[in-house]
């Protein structure tokens, strides 16, 4: 597949899989939509996106929150004029034992994991 000059947008930017993928395109020449909640690590990727000669755009955001990934898509249409590709790779697991894990917990990571993006 051509990459080159695809508008990708990238939930889950800064995790190690995430930064991994959003080097790896950007390297192919997509314009990457570098999505996540830490600002910090996401300017710190976009500038490894950078250095490498890539583009890219930040969207921070917690898609555990309810109606964020409208939000993702109109900033991303906003920033990069049109979406080629999505990549759902944001998600949550809190290291507790189960019965440990409150209800609160649990709807927050089936949210992240499974019907935020939707």
């Amino acid at each position: 597949m051509e990459l080159r000059n695809l508008h990708v947008v990238l939930t889950g930017a800064t995790g190690g899989l995430g930064a991994k993928l959003a080097l790896a395109l950007a390297a192919q020449g997509a314009v990457v939509g570098l999505v996540g909640r830490d600002p910090v690590k996401l300017h710190a990727l976009q500038k490894r996106v950078a250095a490498q000669g890539g583009r890219s755009h930040i969207i921070v955001t917690d898609l555990a929150q309810p109606n964020m990934a409208s939000q993702v898509l109109k900033q991303s249409l906003r920033e990069m004029g049109h979406v080629d590709l999505l990549i759902n790779n944001a998600g949550m697991i809190e290291f507790t034992e189960f019965a440990q894990q409150t209800e609160v917990s649990i709807d927050n990571m089936v949210h992240t994991n499974v019907t935020a993006t939707l």
